[in-house]
């Protein structure tokens, strides 16, 4: 199985070294690497660039863009170097995987020729605080959709895509700048079954405090209202699920939850036209919830607290 590595990167000369160096230590290589650099202000594509000299396997290449975003970077990457290669990985550039990773994936791909995509598990280890979550993707087998409502779908970094399903279902949509991934995902979901790939997690670094020099951030701390785009693409998953999928009174009440939190964010940044527009989504998907009418009331008074 020919397969592809897809890194984006901006402004993170230190993180992307670690990232490409878990994937030059992979017990089973990747037919090819593509780092597209999403118009970096600093050393990063210099790094890159010193990184594949010092590293003649696996083979890496480097393109470097204007800064149109991630998706249109992971996008730019698949269209260069994906032509002829079955599966295609989304690795950030703040990830890491085990050295099995790979091998895994591409054992169970081959086995499962109808299957869509295949996951690990995640560590999510927050920088320089001693904390590290574990996450069971297991349940994301069952209903892809309901999943990503509940958990969020940043599966990415720990996930093979089958690449013609990437290609089917249109890649990364780049007019969504944060959420994009869900929206991609769900309708990979639509094409065949999504796989669990027991064993060691991918690493997914969060760097709440004091992170580590070279890392830029994580692309939802740059919109206020993040909160709200994030509804609006679960609202957009929701929507484009395909018939036969059943989300119940579990994924209403977890859609719903989303429209609240951007309704209280809202609130707080004093947009009072979007807190109302956030609430009233929350209201009709949950119309019983008294804490939703309370909060509905607060931002039509406009009242504190």
């Amino acid at each position: 199985m020919r397969v592809l590595v897809v890194i984006p990167v901006y402004n993170r000369p230190d993180l992307i070294v670690r990232t490409l160096d878990s994937v030059a230590g992979q017990t089973r290589p990747p037919s090819a690497v593509v780092v597209v650099d999403d118009g970096s202000t600093d050393a990063t594509a210099e790094r890159v660039a010193a990184w594949i000299a010092a590293h003649p396997e696996p083979e890496v290449h480097l393109i470097r863009s204007a800064n149109r975003g991630a998706s249109a970077a992971r996008n730019l990457g698949l269209a260069r170097f994906g032509q002829d290669m079955e599966a295609v990985a989304f690795l950030d550039s703040d990830d890491r995987w085990p050295a099995d990773f790979l091998a895994r994936a591409c054992q169970v791909m081959a086995q499962r020729p109808d299957a869509v995509a295949a996951s690990t598990d995640r560590e999510f280890v927050w920088a320089n605080e001693d904390r590290r979550r574990y996450d069971d993707l297991a349940p994301i087998t069952g209903n892809p959709w309901l999943w990503m409502l509940e958990r969020d779908a940043g599966v990415g970094s720990c996930t093979l895509f089958r690449a013609a399903a990437v290609r089917a279902a249109g890649g990364y949509p780049e007019d969504i700048p944060t959420g994009h991934d869900a929206v991609l995902f769900g309708r990979i979901a639509a094409l065949g079954p999504w796989l669990h790939l027991p064993g060691a997690p991918a690493e997914f670094l969060r760097s709440l405090r004091n992170a580590p020099a070279g890392h830029g951030g994580h692309l939802h701390h740059r919109y206020p209202d993040y909160l709200f785009r994030w509804a609006e693409v679960a609202q957009r998953v929701y929507r484009e699920a395909p018939a036969g999928v059943h989300f119940g009174a579990r994924g209403r009440r977890f859609l719903a939850r989303r429209w609240r939190d951007a309704a209280s964010n809202a609130r707080l940044r004093g947009d009072r036209r979007q807190a109302s527009h956030c609430i009233r989504h929350a209201i009709r998907l949950r119309p019983w919830s008294i804490r939703y009418w309370w909060l509905w009331l607060r931002i039509v008074l406009g009242t504190a607290g």
